[in-house]
């Protein structure tokens, strides 16, 4: 529990293990019916190229990123790149439509949209789906 209290934030807490526990177990998936394990170092590994993709499309510290996305580990990437680059995750629920999904990154004021997969983004490619400026 002391380590806990030492860390300031949840990402300080992930960057001290991608260092100091490199090549231990940091997650087990399961993908395609088999089941793989990802080291602190593939995490980081990771998390440090999606936090950078989500810097280029101009987030900054504060920003807000909507995400909509089963559980799954791409999930947990992203999370954690999002806090990394300081933005704020708006989770987005698979079952939303479009109109929802709409108010939900209007009223947040959310500068950047990721989805997985084609049902979701399909959603985004409604009419009038996303306000203007929004990047997807």
């Amino acid at each position: 529990m002391s380590e806990l209290r030492r860390s300031t934030t949840l990402i300080a807490l992930f960057v001290r293990n991608v260092r100091t526990r490199s090549h231990n177990a940091a997650v087990w998936y399961r993908r395609d019916g088999t089941i793989l394990c990802r080291t602190w170092n593939d995490l980081g590994i990771d998390v440090f190229r999606a936090a950078a993709a989500i810097r280029a499309t101009g987030v900054a510290p504060g920003d807000r990123v909507a995400f909509g996305c089963s559980n799954r580990y791409e999930w947990l990437i992203t999370d954690l790149a999002i806090l990394g680059v300081g933005a704020v995750h708006l989770p987005i629920h698979n079952t939303l439509t479009g109109p929802q999904i709409r108010y939900q990154v209007a009223d947040s004021g959310a500068k950047l949209v990721i989805v997985a997969g084609d049902e979701q983004l399909a959603k985004l490619n409604e009419p009038e789906v996303l306000p203007d400026g929004v990047h997807v």
